[in-house]
């Protein structure tokens, strides 16, 4: 490498060359060791099937993988033998994340949604809240300011004096 500043830059520009053109790499799954998944054997418990843990078709990832239709058949049979509300129980203390699918009435019901505000009423309506929240509270509904309501506020805060607002609504350019 050449001395000084000229130097140094040939030398980054010539890095950066070499490496522009490298396609990227994909990240390879890890061995997980015996166990399947992070949560298997906590989900087995939680259906009550506990041996399914060390069941030789789901020991490791791969198994899982390989006998993944049975896995799901068996995991099917046992879902259907008690109600959503006992498995949203029994789930409540599962350490890996569980949803259930709910349609657009179930969704109104769902305690994380009341508890994250997430719906708001608003008058006699319930309207969906904004996707942000910035001090960690749900926006204030109300409703939109009538027509024309404000239009006095805002041509005094442009600088406009009062002969000038009746002006222009003796003309009809504003309300």
């Amino acid at each position: 490498m050449r001395e000084g500043r000229a130097g140094l830059r040939l030398d980054v520009r010539r890095r950066l060359r070499r490496t522009r053109h490298r396609p990227p790499r994909r990240p390879q799954p890890r061995p997980r060791g015996n166990q399947p998944g992070k949560f298997w054997a906590d989900v087995c418990r939680h259906i009550d099937r506990p041996e399914l843990a060390d069941d030789p078709r789901f020991d490791t990832a791969e198994h899982l993988v390989a006998n993944t239709a049975e896995a799901v058949k068996i995991l099917r049979e046992v879902l259907a033998t008690r109600t959503l509300a006992d498995w949203s129980r029994r789930f409540a203390t599962l350490a890996g994340p569980w949803a259930p699918v709910q349609d657009s009435l179930q969704v109104g019901d769902d305690p994380q949604i009341r508890a994250n505000e997430y719906l708001l009423r608003a008058g006699e309506l319930e309207l969906v809240s904004s996707p942000v929240q910035f001090d960690v509270q749900a926006p204030h509904l109300g409703p939109a300011p009538e027509f024309a309501a404000q239009t006095e506020e805002i041509l005094l805060e442009l600088g406009l004096d009062w002969d000038c607002i009746i002006a222009l609504k003796a003309a009809g350019a504003v309300t």
